[in-house]
């Protein structure tokens, strides 16, 4: 069989002069409809897309004519994750008791646990000075001091104040929790809780 060597030329029209005086032209366009064009498994352009009408990155439109964008399915599947906690939640089902359980995945085991009944930890930590971070792991899904020990006030000399204010706010990503207070904290120490993965 010999070897063919060709350029492929696509775009292209061919024109017509179908009326001098007017100089009007016909245009002739090689150009085919979907129903033309056959893939290799036979079947055509129209079979193969359908009714294909466009691409979208809108949640809210709902047509099965739209494709869904790479962006849209992207954003879908960072949802999906964030619901499934990294995929690690198979299912949620109903047990005996009528009670809504969640099947998740704890390593090598499947783990059921009942919805709205966490498991919850204490522990303490030493707080100094205006602010800190302490690491309570990544175990949990909220971590929030509930009890401060100690004194705390000015730099000059310590005393309560009446508009002592503490924020606070967890991580879980890092298991890192931050405090931050308006004033001074003296060796006191905080029991902080841990709602449990």
């Amino acid at each position: 069989m010999a070897i063919v060597n060709e350029v492929i030329v696509t775009g292209r029209v061919k024109r017509r002069l179908i009326d001098q005086a007017a100089k009007l032209w016909q245009r002739l366009s090689y150009w085919t409809k979907a129903s033309d064009v056959e893939f290799d498994d036979g079947k055509t352009a129209e079979e193969k897309i359908g009714n294909i009408n466009g691409i979208t990155s809108d949640f809210s439109l709902d047509d099965e004519n739209i494709c869904a964008s790479s962006s849209m399915a992207h954003r879908a599947h960072e949802r999906f994750d964030e619901f499934t906690d990294g995929g690690r939640i198979v299912s949620i089902n109903i047990g005996d008791d009528g009670k809504p359980y969640i099947v998740y995945k704890d390593g090598a085991d499947t783990v059921l646990k009942k919805l709205g009944e966490p498991e919850i930890a204490t522990m303490n930590a030493s707080i100094i000075g205006t602010g800190g971070s302490i690491d309570v792991g990544t175990d949990c899904y909220v971590a929030y001091i509930i009890q401060h020990s100690g004194k705390y006030g000015n730099s000059i000399g310590v005393g309560n104040f009446e508009n002592y204010t503490f924020e606070q706010s967890y991580d879980a990503s890092t298991g890192i929790l931050t405090w931050k207070s308006n004033v001074h904290n003296f060796g006191g120490y905080v029991t902080i809780v841990k709602i449990l993965r």
